[in-house]
């Protein structure tokens, strides 16, 4: 197992989105291929690479909670399953499952190129419970989408005034005066919300 850890450290990685991919594909993998004689034991073996995982980019927030998540899993299909067979493709599945979601989080921002509709959706940014629908506020076409955010989508959260989503040119069919009236600065937003 530690030799598996290893070949993740040396992966390069390109980023945060895909040191996570990598890290459960790994945990995946490693369940996949164990010997799980003793549930408990295995699952303290887990807990403990998913800390070695988690101290390989400690301030990844998003790995943290996935992590934690695997090995909730882990402990669910422990109590609900018979056999190591039964826990380790419940597991699996479960992992893959998180690979999937994460894998079409990063497909919802629109592309550069992409033309936008006022009051149509644009994109999607999702939570762990919900998903919000993005609305172009005019016409226009993206010019420019944040890689560092969609490759590390806690940015929004951590630095919300630096982590724009995309950028995007106003189609010339719209009035100036139309734009400002939809669009507030970051003082004109800062007095809507000090009104609340």
């Amino acid at each position: 197992m530690t030799n598996h850890l290893n070949d993740l450290r040396k992966i390069k990685i390109s980023s945060s989105f895909e040191f996570c991919h990598q890290a459960l594909s790994y945990l995946q993998n490693h369940i996949q291929s164990s010997r799980i004689s003793d549930p408990n034991k295995f699952l303290e073996d887990l807990n403990q690479q998913g800390k070695t995982i988690v101290k390989m980019q400690p301030n990844m927030a998003s790995l943290k909670k996935k992590i934690a998540m695997v090995i909730y899993i882990f402990k669910r299909a422990v109590k609900t399953k018979k056999s190591s067979e039964e826990i380790k493709k419940s597991v699996v599945e479960k992992i893959q499952d998180l690979i999937d979601l994460a894998n079409q989080k990063q497909e919802k921002i629109a592309a550069i190129g992409s033309k936008l509709i006022a009051g149509k959706p644009c994109g999607l940014v999702e939570s762990v419970k919900t998903g919000s629908d993005l609305h172009a506020p005019v016409d226009g076409e993206v010019i420019e989408v944040n890689q560092a955010l969609i490759n590390t989508p806690e940015l929004i959260n951590e630095k919300p005034y630096q982590a724009w989503i995309f950028k995007y040119k106003p189609s010339a069919a719209n009035d100036k005066a139309d734009i400002e009236n939809k669009l507030l600065s970051a003082e004109a937003y800062q007095v809507l919300i000090d009104g609340l």
